[in-house]
């Protein structure tokens, strides 16, 4: 906990700066960062509704959830509310987590035309302000605790990709390839992948984009085999770039894509300056084969964390 710990205090503090009381959260990365808890739901994005509260002057934390399992113990079950299909009982309970608290400011890190209605109805005297970009940045340098989880996550996203590697050959499908990177992603504790896997098959050659979520961190990679070294050089090319001070835009471009990696994907812009403890994607894509590597940025330079 004591990462998760961090991560709220960080929170806190930005939401303080940019002078937003409340928290309504609907991307479980977001609410998973803010809270530890380790819910069934996925780090993508879908159609919005409050899961997750954060009340600024106070850091408590409520969530949606039917159970206390997964949630840390430093969320009381009295933080925690059920979900409804009405949901006017969704932001009622948002309302309920702010009470006593002067609330001016929302952030929201997703909205459709029905919650923001039914949010003013509930926060009358507060704005809804942009609350994904606040924790973006908040996000976007990782703690110890983080890049360790990162290093967990990629450890099973190359030994299930080894099974792929393994099963190659002539006859055999993407489709198979794909379901024996699930299966090894299984035995390994790992249950949910980072997005399905993107496998290509073309006569001998396998070109193959996998990750997996291991407690809610990503590992990614992507490889083509034989003949990929072209596209290894130009991500290592790349990655030879990175340091802090860097603008993204500076070493993404020509068919190699740089996006950040945490609590699932995590968007970054071509104007953002690249800081140590960014996490990142590297990638290229060329003439139907991928490459690419999950790299952290330190003080002297790049350290990939993907092998071979």
């Amino acid at each position: 906990m004591a990462s998760t710990a961090e991560h709220l205090t960080r929170t806190r503090a930005a939401m303080a700066d940019a002078g937003v009381d409340v928290l309504v959260l609907g991307r479980e990365g977001n609410a998973r960062y803010v809270s530890g808890a380790n819910r069934l739901w996925l780090a993508g994005t879908r159609p919005f509704a409050p899961s997750c509260v954060v009340v600024g002057d106070t850091g408590a934390v409520h969530l949606l959830s039917v159970t206390d399992d997964g949630v840390p113990p430093e969320i009381p079950t009295t933080s925690l509310y059920p979900i409804s299909w009405n949901p006017l009982n969704l932001v009622t309970a948002a309302a309920n987590a702010a009470a006593g608290t002067t609330v001016r400011s929302v952030g929201v890190d997703g909205i459709s035309p029905l919650f923001a209605t039914l949010l003013r109805g509930v926060f009358p005297d507060a704005e809804l302000v942009d609350g994904e970009s606040l924790l973006r940045a908040v996000r976007r340098v990782k703690t110890r605790d983080d890049v360790s989880a990162i290093r967990a996550a990629v450890a099973v996203a190359e030994a299930a990709f080894q099974a792929v590697v393994a099963t190659a050959g002539p006859g055999v499908s993407a489709t198979t390839l794909s379901g024996v990177f699930a299966q090894r992603m299984g035995e390994l504790g790992v249950t949910t992948p980072a997005f399905a896997p993107v496998i290509t098959v073309t006569g001998d050659r396998v070109a193959a984009r996998v990750g997996v979520l291991r407690d809610g961190w990503a590992g990614v990679l992507a490889r083509t085999w034989p003949d990929g070294e072209t596209l290894a050089g130009s991500v290592a090319t790349a990655v030879g770039a990175l340091r802090p001070g860097v603008r993204l835009s500076e070493v993404a471009g020509d068919a190699v894509t740089v996006h950040g990696v945490g609590l699932g994907h995590e968007e970054l812009a071509g104007t953002d300056i690249l800081e140590a403890g960014m996490v990142l994607f590297v990638g290229v894509e060329r003439d139907g084969g991928w490459w690419g590597d999950t790299v952290l940025v330190t003080d002297a330079g790049a350290e990939v964390l993907t092998s071979g």
